[in-house]
């Protein structure tokens, strides 16, 4: 057997099929190239690697995530540059860095560093890498010990990324800190969990307000999500694509879903509100507003659909992705269809009530 301690030179060179890779300690050197141009969406580099080749990382414009360790002692001319979509860089250590590491026209990344060192770094030649702003993260462990990376903001903290977590089970804390500073767990962050494919269970505490943007994108063997009471938003496309997830509770402190959040979840059979909820309520597992007047969100295994009589209005992105969709009855008194409604589904034809006023653009389509 052979021990890996370098990637070599174009190893992964304009490789569109990759997206994302892991890495063994054993690496020490990143070679000049070796992911030039490919299709990879997160780095994390593990405690170990101590050179990052000239262009290693250049032109790779899915990628959006960056975790450097503090064994890295050397990061290579545009190592990093023109990825337009890379949105956070977290750095463990005093790294220095080669010119125009990070350039990107349109810069909208932020660099992360460890709590306390905000302005050490900002006085340094990382502020002259063109990020956005710098702002301060921490580690905080899940249950097993796992590593898992929260971006700090005042007294709030975000869960950002899963860091080293190849975990089956994930439990976010209530508070984080470092440094003597502790932050409450206010929101999953966009794209957090995305790709997460040994993730079976998630576990979410009271503090949680808001699962932002993709936070669990294709998470394809997540069956489980435990909601607590106090969170308020669910934000697109959340859950998209979770083809394990039978169903989700929604707490009665909720408010605001939207209805893409369970897109593409071929599994998902019911969606399930708090009865003491003031803004929502289901039947037949379908979400509707406490009203009854609008159809907000079906599950995203929804095979047919009958909508009863009271509902005015199908909601943007109502039925968006339920791909398995195949049937549905519209009542008499329907009114209004919002945009995306019905797009990306199995409906091959459908019977429109007289009473309806308004049809929006590409409700239907594939």
């Amino acid at each position: 057997t052979y021990t890996v301690t370098r990637i070599a030179d174009d190893a992964f060179y304009r490789d569109m099929l990759l997206y994302s890779v892991v890495l063994p300690e054993s690496v020490k050197e990143i070679g000049r190239g070796a992911f030039y141009q490919s299709n990879i969406g997160r780095v994390f580099l593990p405690e170990g690697v101590e050179t990052i080749g000239v262009s290693a990382f250049a032109m790779c414009n899915q990628l959006r995530s960056v975790t450097i360790p503090e064994s890295t002692r050397s990061i290579g001319i545009q190592a990093f540059l023109n990825n337009s979509s890379l949105e956070r860089v977290y750095l463990a250590g005093e790294t220095p860095v080669g010119e125009l590491a990070f350039e990107a026209p349109g810069q909208r990344a932020t660099l992360y560093v460890p709590a306390g060192t905000q302005a050490a770094y900002e006085a340094s030649v990382w502020a002259d890498q063109g990020f956005l702003a710098i702002g301060e993260y921490c580690v905080g462990e899940n249950h097993d010990g796992e590593g898992l990376y929260y971006t700090l903001d005042g007294e709030e903290a975000t869960l950002a990324d899963p860091g080293a977590f190849k975990g089956s089970t994930l439990s976010v804390a209530s508070r984080v800190g470092s440094q003597g500073k502790t932050c409450l767990v206010t929101s999953i962050g966009n794209q957090a969990l995305t790709n997460c494919y040994s993730l079976a269970e998630a576990h979410l505490p009271s503090s949680i307000k808001t699962i932002n943007d993709g936070a669990f994108y294709y998470c394809p063997g997540l069956e489980l999500v435990s909601i607590s009471e106090g969170l308020e938003s669910i934000l697109g496309q959340a859950f998209a694509m979770c083809n394990s997830l039978k169903s989700i509770s929604l707490p009665a402190s909720l408010s605001s879903v939207s209805a893409d959040a369970f897109s593409f979840c071929r599994s998902m059979e019911t969606i399930e509100v708090a009865t003491e909820n003031s803004y929502f309520t289901t039947k037949d597992g379908i979400l509707y507003d406490k009203t009854m007047k609008t159809l907000v969100a079906a599950p995203g295994g929804i095979v047919e659909a009958f909508v009863p009589e009271g509902v005015e209005t199908i909601g943007q992105f109502a039925f968006f992705g339920r791909a398995q969709l195949s049937s549905v009855e519209l009542p008499a008194g329907l009114e209004k269809i919002e945009s995306a409604a019905f797009y990306l589904t199995s409906l091959e034809e459908i019977t429109l009530p007289g009473s309806l006023r308004a049809i929006e653009h590409g409700i239907f389509g594939w």
